[in-house]
């Protein structure tokens, strides 16, 4: 099954949100919740081969979650909290250069 599955990345969008994790998932590695939503989400959109648009299918559970879809784009910041913001300021936390 991995092996059809690594046939199925060649057809789609190689810079896609969701490529990189969902090769992961066809060579065999483990994946985080986010990383295995972003991959579903590549391959029930079939490699996002007529873009990089929202997929409309919004009674998906994933949907919410979805990289191109409307709640992507409208999703708000997080606030942090004083604590958070201490704890972050001690143990220098800095934010991911290329996150997904």
């Amino acid at each position: 099954m991995r092996e059809a599955k690594m046939n199925d990345i060649t057809i789609g969008l190689t810079s896609a949100i969701g490529y990189r994790h969902y090769k992961n998932f066809a060579d065999g590695k483990k994946l985080s919740f986010k990383e295995a939503i972003l991959a579903k989400c590549y391959d029930c959109s079939c490699g996002y081969v007529d873009g990089k648009i929202d997929c409309c299918i919004e009674d998906c559970p994933l949907y919410q979650y979805a990289p191109y879809g409307k709640s992507w784009a409208n999703r708000g910041k997080r606030e942090l909290t004083e604590a958070q913001r201490i704890v972050i300021s001690k143990t220098g936390f800095k934010k991911k250069n290329n996150q997904e």
